[in-house]
């Protein structure tokens, strides 16, 4: 799917993404497809997820994601309540310690 964002993770370091949503209608909940590639070299697991704003959620399986293989991970964006330039982060936390994957979430809501 052309729509989707990739989200390459080495295990060595954070992976960062920037996730742009664009304009986004007021009161309405958008998503946005991650495909996070292992590119590591173990099996990584998506273990769980923070977000500082309760506008975002993010649905993903805890399943075992093998050494070359990928996951298709789902990011909403709930705009209700939200207007103008929003800017926000969430964190992924992942089976490796301390080498998250953290997505920066770029949207403008009208």
């Amino acid at each position: 799917e052309s729509d989707t964002i990739i989200a390459e993770y080495n295990g060595n370091n954070v992976c960062e993404i920037l996730v742009e949503l664009g304009s986004v209608k007021t009161s309405s909940i958008t998503s946005k497809s991650i495909r996070v590639v292992n590119s590591s070299s173990a099996p990584l697991v998506l273990v769980d997820h923070t977000t500082l704003c309760r506008c975002m959620d993010l649905q993903y399986s805890r399943e075992s994601i093998g050494v070359g293989e990928y996951e298709d991970i789902t990011l909403t964006f709930d705009s209700r309540g939200e207007w103008g330039n929003v800017g926000n982060y969430m964190e992924i936390i992942t089976s490796v310690e301390n080498t998250p994957i953290v997505l920066w979430i770029d949207a403008y809501v009208e």
